[in-house]
């Protein structure tokens, strides 16, 4: 017959062994008190046992959150330890991986990521040294190509080019694409004074620790895949392959839970075009600050004028000429609408509006989600909401 004895049932019998050793001679009192103790360590035990049963097999690390909330729902049930490194509501482009970083990556059964070098430099090098088992999930999701001149023009696409998604492994072999050449004439030009204002535009503390980072190599594929949805749930195909590879025990639960979420996904998909569709925005021309909503665009048959500027902006130093450049796109652009992300500074767009008459949409947020109370399909359909708000405030 098996007994188990429960924490409550151990401080009781304990609570009356002690009423009673008193009254009982020292030596049997001291046999008491080890079976006392006896009683407490097996409690324990027991306790700390149950706990281990309940966590999973696997130990899985991202870059991102928006990654982490595609695993969560693709683990269920399955309790896999899975975290993220870069923080929610930050910036991306400009996290500095740690040595604490790196070394939880080393001790994951599979480090995920945006890959073609979304991240950081140092991140990849650190992967590539030390031969740890990473999925770049760009790769596997027929990812769309930066436009030449480095500014999309999205008018004219085709949009029914996501219906075939395979060859995913052609891009693989994409090593750097460095355009670190392509900035160096950004130095400061003359007749500057009267934007000097402009070039210096507030909220540069929240940036210090950007200082000196090292370069991000964008390569020759848009990373921002997360808003195109069909793209997403390749990405989570092949997120269920790799966990089944690693936990084949589990692998109806993972194949199951991906399913339902790719059809969780396809509807958000469906409702996310109707409400583009019936608010007809899809004519009013707007530029983006940078390209990050190439996706959207495409997969929406939205009109897009091009981007400001090619990449981040912070990862240029924006001087007066710099400054005037951009102003000069705006202009040039024609478009009703600028579209700025969170972490543009609110002095520079307030500036842009008073210099070219354009109106802001702000709010955005293309990166990164807020928190962990928010999940993907929370953050992308808050961004939807915003554009359509902010195109058809006419």
């Amino acid at each position: 017959m098996e007994l188990n004895f429960s924490p409550t049932c151990c401080i009781y019998g304990v609570f009356k062994l002690y009423k009673k050793i008193n009254n009982i001679r020292p030596a049997i009192s001291f046999s008491l008190l080890l079976i006392i103790f006896s009683i407490i360590l097996a409690c324990s035990s027991d306790e700390v046992v149950t706990e281990e049963k309940e966590i999973g097999n696997l130990t899985i690390t991202t870059s991102s959150p928006i990654i982490t909330d595609w695993i969560k729902n693709i683990d269920g049930d399955n309790n896999n330890d899975i975290s993220n490194l870069i923080p929610y509501d930050s910036d991306a482009h400009h996290y500095q991986f740690t040595p604490k970083d790196f070394t939880k990556i080393s001790e994951s059964d599979v480090f995920f990521l945006i890959g073609e070098g979304y991240e950081s430099s140092s991140l990849i090098k650190f992967i590539e040294e030390n031969n740890i088992n990473h999925v770049e999930l760009l790769s596997y999701v027929n990812p769309m190509a930066f436009e030449e001149d480095g500014h999309d023009d999205h008018e004219g696409h085709g949009h029914d080019d996501h219906a075939d998604h395979g060859d995913e492994d052609k891009h693989d072999d994409h090593a750097d694409h460095g355009d670190e050449d392509k900035h160096d004439d950004h130095a400061d030009h003359g007749d500057e004074d009267k934007h000097d204002d402009h070039a210096d535009h507030g909220d540069e503390d929240k940036h210090d620790d950007h200082a000196g980072h090292e370069g991000h190599d964008h390569g020759e594929f848009d990373p921002h895949f997360w808003f195109d949805i069909d793209r997403v749930i390749l990405a989570t195909e092949k997120i269920s392959q790799t966990m089944v590879a690693l936990d084949s025990e589990n692998e109806k639960s993972y194949v199951d839970n991906q399913s339902a979420y790719a059809k969780k996904l396809a509807d958000f998909a469906t409702q996310t075009k109707e409400k583009i569709d019936n608010s007809m925005i899809s004519s009013i021309p707007f530029i983006t600050m940078h390209e990050s909503l190439g996706y959207l665009i495409t997969k929406y048959s939205l009109t897009a004028a091009g981007s400001v500027y090619a990449y981040n902006l912070e990862d240029l130093e924006i001087t007066s000429s710099k400054y005037i450049e951009m102003l000069d796109v705006i202009n040039d652009s024609k478009a009703n609408f600028l579209i700025v992300e969170d972490n543009v500074a609110k002095k520079m767009a307030d500036s842009m509006v008073d210099d070219t008459g354009i109106t802001l949409i702000t709010g955005m947020t293309v990166e990164n989600m807020k928190s962990a109370d928010q999940s993907y399909i929370d953050w992308i359909e808050n961004n939807v909401s915003i554009l359509v708000e902010g195109l058809s405030a006419k």
